[in-house]
Order: structure tokens, then C-alpha cells, then sequence
């Protein structure tokens, strides 16, 4: 019940923030929106924290692949964080840290839909 909420939570939290971003490529004062965007990506963090750990405790589980969400969750948090603080001076390469932040959360969202399907296949086979 675990595997499902979370991956639920990081297909359902991951999609939205996914749209939202791309919105804000396009939009030039989405301000407003920055607090949903935020709360979601903590989602999909915390979603992919708690599949990676089940990955790593569960039998069955692909240890490499839950490390590998675990690290790369942690990624995101510190490059969606540290997106303003970096780009606060003129002349910033404002796109390439878009795009970074555009990739971690894409390997985010994949890595805890790796890990999810690993831990639902493992399941029947250790009952």
C-alpha cells in the first residue's frame, strides 16, 4: 500500500510540477505560483525518499536503483533551492540551470517509477 501511494504521489505531484515549470518558461512574473511548484517537487522528493528506502529494506528490492533515487532526490531539493541564490547576479546562465533542474526532476520521477515497479514485481515473488 506504501509502493502505491508514493508512486501514485510522485506520478500525480511530478506531473504537476512538471507542467507548472514548463509554464514558467513561458510566463514572465509566475510568483504566485512558486509555492505550488515547491510543494509539489517536496512531494515527489519526499515520494521517491520513501520508495528508496523500501528499495533498500525490501526483499527483492534493486539497492542500486533506490541509492540512486535517494541521491538523485537529494539533488533536486538542493538545485530547486539553490536556483534563485545562483542566479542572482546579471548575466546568469538562467536556462542552463532551467535545464538542470528540468533533468534531475525528470530522473527523479523516473528513477521512483524504476524503484516502484522493482518493488511491485519483488512482492509476489517474496510472499
Amino acid at each position: 500500500m506504501v509502493v502505491r501511494i508514493s508512486s501514485l504521489t510522485v506520478r500525480i505531484a511530478g506531473t504537476l510540477a512538471l507542467l507548472l515549470g514548463l509554464l514558467f518558461w513561458s510566463i514572465t512574473e509566475p510568483e504566485g505560483l512558486i509555492p505550488v511548484h515547491t510543494l509539489l517537487g517536496i512531494l515527489v522528493v519526499l515520494g521517491v525518499l520513501v520508495l528508496g528506502v523500501l528499495g533498500l529494506t525490501a526483499p527483492g528490492g534493486n539497492k542500486g536503483m533506490a541509492v540512486a533515487g535517494i541521491v538523485v532526490a537529494i539533488l533536486l531539493v538542493i538545485v530547486g533551492f539553490g536556483q534563485r541564490s545562483w542566479l542572482s547576479h546579471p548575466g546568469d546562465p538562467h536556462w542552463l540551470i532551467q535545464v538542470l533542474h528540468l533533468v534531475v526532476a525528470l530522473a527523479t520521477i523516473g528513477l521512483g517509477e524504476g524503484i516502484a515497479r522493482g518493488l511491485r514485481a519483488a512482492r509476489p515473488a517474496a510472499a
